[in-house]
């Protein structure tokens, strides 16, 4: 299904610029297009009502935050197959990796915000108000194919702080998917595409007696994926490589101890590429009343190492080694109204995150087919209580007392076989057997259980027609961090067609399990990670146009990193330790949004700026694209014709100081990029709907800068003279070409 396309690179890149300079930098990322797109004024569509910045239903106009709205019909029409492709239209949202396998399947930061050793914690994601981070490593999940997007109805997506309503990791923003509530009837997708690429997916719903709805969405996603063939590959992390001549250590079919041996495998070459297959399930199950509401909702995802780790350290094209998690949630709530101005909300949720121990990998210098395996379990039940005062016709105060109880567990590793994910007691060590004690050695696998209070209070209130206010605090005390305090406020003044929005809030970050517990490094009197973000915004609303301008400001402070530690155990692997830092760091920027239309074209794109203040001076952030542009043109051809094409545009990205090939071989930046992509849907069919989907129209090379420290330097290896050279991190993710996938739809 390859399509070669002659345009030239650079070429593609002025193009861009020169329609984003035609189009005043004209953008949407908060429109809300409906399929009545045309029938509706931008009026109307700023007044639908969202619940993530209040709780309660408010108009998106009116939202005391920074809100950007994806609809249905932006889901369906622009083909976004997951929160990652949804992301890369919006502003302020830079990635290392995408929608690529391997130890996590995304890494992101959000408006400078986003975590130096890690996937970001500092960005909540919840599916009908339930969080989806990780129990233990606080990390973010679900933005990838182990999501589900066909049964949703909106997504509420808040940049800035939110911990004010929502607690811990609400930090960076907010990604709050919500699902349909009232569906009857039946719809189906199918999508086929390139690398053997399936993709089968349902929505049944129907009603009962006394207005109770039931709906089941599933979801089955699997691909082999292009093993890296043709993705640009300038260090050689993952092409060319010869087998290590010998392994520094490893085990014999007699469980003796040996160094320094002849590897089986020397002279021969690593074969190129790496593993990149996906293999998800995700079900949810909801069943609703007037009243009161269960939800089950089920992921599982399996998918190839790929790009996480270095090529000639890691088997990474071995399909044998995989990551698999797991993770589900329950909740029931129930509301019962007690008067016209009362009102109590109930709900009791329990989730699990789970790392499966099936999760393997296998080093190239060391322990020759003996695998690596780790595994991770987490659960989590809160009891969440609301009282709801609707005091007047224009304010509300709300008031709410949660108590969660987690159960964490480190991040485990074994050799040989996979560890009993259900036990407390490990069968093999990977921590006795690296350091020659011997196979199938049993360790304690290191587990907390955690009891946490929070007290929140809201207060909206609207003085007349021009002026609304929103006044929050959240009061949060944890048995591992302790006491945590998390104001907010905003005022929304309306003049004319002119909203104007001035926003302050604090959000926090409390510590991982690994940096509380973690043997050797951990600090269990770590205080959590702090925020305050201040932003000023204006929109214009005009009959065909919207414009957005928002300026923002964050100041962290309380970073954890890891240091020398002062005071070292000597039996302890490591001299260093994590510790709250001193100092404040500092991040601003401006984004630019605006949406119109002329006749039957819908023209939407964004623009942000971004820097951050190190060591007194205003510079480029680690990972961050200085200036982004997104574009796209929804373009109604006839009735039943529509094209919709985005354009993506990332400004070259500061690698870390620790990322050695890009400071040696790329001056310290990964270079700039812009990518293309198109859907185009045909409606005149009764009750089915095909769509062509063409990921990276125009086959553009390009990657995203290293996760985490980046630190390997591929230059070092030498399969005689140095097997295990520093640093496990690749310093770059390579990305797909042009992908062409058809999706057929079908409605009853």
């Amino acid at each position: 299904m390859n399509i070669h396309l002659s345009f030239r690179k650079a070429g593609i890149s002025r193009l861009v610029l020169c329609v984003l300079t035609f189009s005043s930098f004209s953008t949407l990322a908060n429109e809300t297009a409906l399929p009545e797109l045309f029938d509706m004024s931008l009026q109307d569509l700023l007044n639908v009502r969202i619940i993530s910045a209040s709780v309660t239903e408010v108009k998106f106009i009116d939202a005391p935050s920074n809100v950007l709205v994806i609809t249905k019909d932006m889901i369906r029409r622009r083909g976004y197959r997951n929160l990652v492709d949804v992301l890369q239209d919006l502003p302020g949202y830079d990635f290392g990796m995408y929608y690529e396998s391997g130890e996590s399947t995304s890494s992101s930061v959000v408006r400078g915000l986003g975590e130096k050793d890690g996937d970001n914690p500092k960005l909540l994601v919840l599916v009908d108000s339930v969080p989806q981070n990780n129990i233990s490593l606080n990390s973010v999940a679900l933005l990838s194919h182990e999501q589900q997007l066909h049964d949703v109805e909106r997504i509420e997506i808040i940049q800035g702080p939110g911990s004010a309503v929502y607690g811990a990791q609400a930090y960076a923003g907010i990604i709050h998917i919500i699902t349909k509530q009232k569906f009857t009837g039946f719809n189906g997708e199918v999508l086929v595409g390139e690398n053997k690429s399936r993709e089968i997916t349902f929505h049944y719903g129907e009603v009962f007696q006394d207005d109770v709805f039931f709906s089941l969405a599933m979801k089955k996603f699997d691909t082999d994926g292009d093993e890296g063939k043709g993705r640009p590959d300038p260090g050689g992390y993952y092409h060319g490589n010869q087998a290590p001549e010998a392994l520094t250590q490893h085990y014999d079919e007699n469980g003796n101890y040996l160094e320094n041996i002849k590897n089986p495998n020397a002279g021969e070459m690593i074969p190129d590429g790496y593993s990149n297959w996906f293999d998800t399930l995700t079900l949810r199950v909801k069943l609703t009343s007037p009243n009161n509401e269960v939800e089950l909702f089920y992921w599982d995802d399996e998918h190839g190492m790929s790009t996480s780790l270095t090529g000639f350290e890691y088997y990474a094209n071995a399909p044998e080694y995989l990551v698999h998690r797991r993770g589900y949630h329950i909740y029931a709530k129930n509301n019962w109204n007690l008067d016209e101005k009362w009102s109590l909300k109930s709900k009791v949720t329990y989730r699990e995150t789970l790392v499966m121990p099936d999760t393997a990998f296998s080093y190239t210098y060391r322990f020759d087919g003996i695998p690596k395996s780790a595994s991770s379990s987490s659960s989590q039940l809160t009891i969440e209580e609301r009282l709801d005062y609707d005091y007047s016709d224009q304010g509300s105060l709300i008031l709410g007392y949660r108590v969660m109880r987690s159960s964490k567990s480190e991040y485990f590793y074994s050799i040989g076989r996979p560890q009993n994910i259900d036990s407390s007691i490990a069968d093999s060590s990977w921590n006795i057997a690296v350091a020659g004690g011997g196979l199938n050695q049993a360790e304690p696998i290191h587990q907390v259980r955690v009891l946490e209070h929070a007290l929140f209070g809201l207060l909206n209130q609207k003085w007349n027609e021009q002026h609304l206010s929103s006044i929050g605090l959240r009061y949060e005390n944890s048995e591992e961090y302790g006491e945590v305090y998390t104001p907010r406020l905003a005022h929304v003044f309306k003049l004319g067609d002119w909203v104007l929005k001035a926003m302050a809030g604090t959000a926090f970050r409390q510590p991982t399990f690994t940096e509380l517990y973690f043997d050797g490094i951990g600090n269990p009197n770590l205080s959590p990670e702090k925020v305050a973000t201040y932003e000023l915004e204006a929109n214009l609303l005009m009959t065909s146009a919207h414009l957005r301008v928002n300026v923002f400001f964050s100041e962290e402070k309380d970073a954890i990193e890891l240091i020398q530690n002062p005071n070292p155990d000597p039996n302890s692997f490591s001299d260093r330790t994590f510790d709250n830092i001193a100092g404040t760091t500092q991040t601003g920027g401006v984004s630019i949004l605006v949406n119109y239309e002329v006749g039957n074209l819908n023209v939407y794109s964004n623009y942000i700026y971004t820097q951050g203040k190190r060591d007194d001076h205003w510079e480029d952030i680690e990972r961050v694209a200085r200036h982004k542009i997104n574009l796209g043109l929804s373009w109604f051809i006839h009735e039943d014709w529509d094209a919709n094409i985005r354009f993506n545009y990332v400004s070259k990205r500061r690698a870390q100081e620790s990322n050695r090939w890009l400071q040696t071989y790329s001056d310290g930046y990964a270079p700039s990029y812009t990518k293309t992509n198109l859907a185009v849907t045909y409606s005149g069919f009764a009750s089915i709907t095909p769509q062509i989907l063409v990921m990276n129209l125009f086959d553009k090379d390009y990657y995203g800068v290293g996760r985490r420290s980046a630190e390997s330097f591929s230059d070092d290896y030498d399969p005689v003279d140095n097997v295990n050279p520093r640093g496990f991190i690749p310093a770059y993710h390579p990305q797909p070409g042009r992908e062409i996938h058809l999706k057929i739809s079908a409605s009853f």
